[in-house]
């Protein structure tokens, strides 16, 4: 005989590979990513850690998909004929992910591999660089604007917190 649900009950909130993730970095923000593991993730959830399994692969998974998660949250920024104030704004989005997120530097240097996330978004510095050249500018890397976006591209994944002045 199946069993009933209380209704005096709350129902669950469906897990889901994008709530796991999510709520990986509140736990990550709350108590250092050390602190993370699969049965701290289930706890917080509210679930039995097993269940995890259904949505990541395993711990490894978790970090990637938080990278994932943490860089696609950068707005990205169209390619803008004033290059200036399109690459500010896209390190200014990198800078908030920082401050938000002091341990997320770490974990995005420690991944091996681009993830489709990350790829955007340098692709999206790398689209920020062709409105100079396009307006005459040359790809040398002497000129100040490749040079801001090449240590841009780099300080995503820098602990120190960098100001950007244009």
């Amino acid at each position: 005989m199946p069993r009933r649900r209380d209704p005096n009950r709350p129902k669950r909130e469906t897990l889901t590979r994008e709530r796991v993730l999510r709520a990986a970095l509140i736990l990550a923000d709350e108590r250092g990513i050390d602190a993370l593991s699969m049965r701290e993730l289930g706890r917080h959830l509210r679930v039995d850690a097993m269940s995890l399994y259904n949505h990541v692969a395993n711990k490894e998974d978790v970090l990637a998909g938080m990278v994932d998660v943490l860089v696609g949250d950068i707005p990205t920024v169209a390619p803008d004929p004033d290059w200036r104030a399109a690459l500010r704004a896209q390190a200014m989005g990198a800078r908030t992910l920082v401050v938000r997120h002091a341990w997320a530097p770490a974990l995005i240097l420690s991944r091996r591999s681009m993830s489709p996330a990350l790829t955007r978004y340098m692709d999206g510095v790398t689209g920020i660089r062709g409105a100079w050249h396009h307006q005459g500018m040359h790809q040398n890397l002497s000129q100040p604007p490749n040079l801001l976006a090449n240590s841009q591209q780099r300080n995503l994944g820098n602990q120190r917190q960098c100001r950007f002045t244009m």
